[in-house]
């Protein structure tokens, strides 16, 4: 996956957002479907033998729940005293003690 692979999964999520496809619970069925088959007719970055195989509907959805997870602790961290956030590198800054304690703690 790379990062234009995630574009397009995340741009494709907006769309089926926008058809009503997502609930309070979740996504509904279809949409693993949808956003596989979105990836491997081109949509994302260049495309292997491999990486269309990996494309597949259950695939889609676990790598999803992987983006999500890093969402979570991304924004969990810029919640942090003494955490910020570099727009330009699009990441997480603290100096080493601030980092330092955080891992002691968590």
């Amino acid at each position: 996956w790379c990062d234009a692979d995630n574009a397009a999964l995340i741009r494709k999520l907006r769309e089926c957002k926008d058809m009503g496809m997502q609930s309070e619970s979740g996504w509904k069925p279809q949409v693993w479907h949808l956003c596989a088959e979105c990836l491997k007719g081109g949509a994302g970055g260049t495309k292997t033998a491999d990486k269309i195989s990996a494309f597949h509907r259950r695939m889609v959805h676990a790598h999803f729940s992987k983006l999500k997870s890093a969402f979570i602790t991304v924004r969990k961290l810029r919640e942090q005293s003494g955490f910020g956030w570099d727009d330009g590198l699009k990441m997480v800054t603290a100096s080493d003690d601030v980092w330092e304690v955080y891992i002691e703690v968590h």
